[in-house]
């Protein structure tokens, strides 16, 4: 044997097996929503879920936008309640790019703005015509 090959067999015989790396990643299904800003979380995630039409009608990815629109919602708010107490956390640039981006979020879900008629009761009964003409 050379001693070359015998210095490439030593390299082979040194090298050791990859472990996989653990990545533990907090998520939503880990952390405990019990608190006052998870409470918040889960209203507004619901809230936008049935604006949606309910979580059957929504894809894997909608309900990610969902998600990222609620942790917006949630942090924005919590920003709001330290602003009006004098202690904001974030500059208006900060505040701004939050915003901005919360409403393309659910642009990009198709939440939009509906235009509506405010002296046109929306609950009007059949007799309403009947009583208008008199």
């Amino acid at each position: 044997m050379t001693s070359a090959s015998k210095t490439e067999s030593k390299a082979v015989g040194r090298r050791r097996a990859r472990r996989p790396v653990k990545v533990n990643l907090p998520s939503l299904k880990t952390l405990d929503l019990r608190s006052r800003s998870g409470q918040f979380f889960l209203e507004v995630r619901q809230q936008i879920i049935a604006d949606l039409g309910g979580e059957a009608l929504l894809t894997r990815a909608k309900l990610e936008l969902v998600d990222r629109a609620a942790g917006l919602a949630t942090r924005l708010s919590a920003e709001d309640a330290l602003y009006l107490s004098g202690q904001p956390s974030l500059g208006p640039t900060d505040y701004g790019v939050l915003a901005g981006t919360l409403n393309r979020v659910l642009a990009s879900l198709g939440v939009e703005r509906i235009e509506s008629d405010a002296r046109q009761p929306e609950n009007r009964d059949a007799r309403a015509p009947i009583l208008e003409a008199c």
